[in-house]
């Protein structure tokens, strides 16, 4: 093996995060794209994420010293390679299935980065003893005298006579040959994954090109058809909420500030998606370099001279934010954040206002939440201007 095992280790780990963030950010999230899965457990969606978890978890007992300290050290260390290799091995078989690829475990044992390995950990452990209708067939045990840095072992067979012979497999060509395993059929589910979210991604693609041109009820139907998670994006942001709101947007400016925060925040959410696979399906890989940047003096005391006195009770030292937050997601502490925000914008007639119809509407979600909008917005364009 060329290259160290953590570096082995770490570019196996980025190819398997690849397939964790498209599951997590898509397939997890989008109806459309689960129902294309096969889900051996269809009640459960972080079945997929259980796997690649534990094929992560997995990756420090198979990428690491393998130099035994004494006996034990050097039982223990075998057994655990081989069984963690056994399992990510069948983490593998069973992603495949769930992209739905058509490599089954009859093309798996045509490999034989995973033959090979498959038989090293069968004869070590999982069948030690092999009989057949009563009969012994073989016998392993292992052997502790061979070179270092191998797995040894003497077996003996009925196919030999069952005399005995010594058997040593270098744990270094045992690491390499599953590197070259997990990294092609890494590819392969990555490349399944793609072909699943082609049509997903050609209407996301679509739909950012006509966004602006059609109805805004076709523009509900296909978010809530397709892109159904940017519901969570905002408190008003389900289809009947948006569509109550749509059809007062001319009776204030509220209504139609939401309705425009939702084509951004919508735009946004579709431009960011699209990139984000496009980085996930080819990643590039990011240089940094050190640029020679000249020191900078600074004569803080002469800065000083003449300064006018800084106001310490100036308003733009209040974290608005804070407060802003109370509002939208604990309605019980209204009064003290909203005497806050009137205090200071007293001057602010979209301010008071909208304040007053958050307080006359603290239970009604439309209205309470069209109006913080419009307040946020308002409280935000001050911060930008400070």
């Amino acid at each position: 093996m060329s290259k160290p095992l953590k570096e082995v280790k770490n570019e196996l780990k980025k190819k398997m995060r690849r397939i964790d963030s498209l599951w997590n950010t898509y397939f997890l999230k989008y109806d459309s794209l689960t129902k294309l899965i096969r889900n051996p457990n269809n009640t459960d969606k972080k079945y997929v994420g259980t796997i690649i978890g534990n094929l992560i978890d997995t990756f420090d007992i198979i990428y690491r010293n393998h130099t035994p300290s004494n006996f034990e050290s050097e039982y223990a260390g075998n057994m655990s390679l081989m069984q963690a290799i056994y399992i990510q091995q069948d983490f593998i078989e069973e992603l495949l299935f769930i992209f739905r690829s058509p490599i089954n475990k009859g093309g798996l044992k045509q490999d034989e980065n995973y033959n090979t390995n498959r038989d090293i950990r069968n004869e070590l452990m999982g069948h030690p003893i092999r009989k057949f209708r009563g009969g012994l067939v073989s016998t392993t045990l292992l052997n502790y005298n061979g070179p270092k840095g191998h797995i040894n072992y003497s077996r003996s067979h009925i196919d030999n006579g069952f005399s005995r012979e010594t058997l040593s497999h270098s744990i270094e060509e045992i690491i390499d040959r599953h590197s070259k395993f997990i990294d092609t059929y890494f590819e392969k589910i990555l490349v399944q994954i793609r072909r699943l979210m082609k049509p997903f991604i050609k209407r996301l693609s679509e739909f950012e090109a006509t966004i602006d041109t059609i109805d805004f009820s076709k523009v509900l139907d296909f978010t809530f058809q397709y892109f159904e998670a940017i519901e969570k994006e905002e408190f008003i942001y389900d289809k009947n909420s948006l569509k109550t709101i749509y059809e007062k947007r001319e009776t204030h400016p509220r209504y139609q500030n939401l309705i425009n925060r939702f084509y951004v925040d919508l735009k946004e959410a579709v431009k960011g998606h699209l990139e984000n696979i496009e980085d996930e399906f080819n990643p590039k890989e990011i240089k940094f370099q050190t640029a020679n940047i000249p020191p900078i003096t600074i004569n803080i005391m002469k800065m000083l001279e003449g300064a006018e006195p800084i106001n310490t009770t100036a308003r733009e030292e209040i974290d608005y934010g804070y407060y802003l937050g109370k509002l939208a997601t604990e309605p019980a502490l209204f009064e003290p954040a909203s005497n806050v925000l009137k205090k200071d914008f007293l001057d602010n007639q979209i301010v008071v206002e909208e304040l007053e119809h958050m307080k006359n509407n603290r239970y009604n979600k439309i209205e309470y939440y069209c109006a913080y909008r419009l307040l946020r917005q308002e409280v935000e364009k001050y911060d930008e201007a400070y």
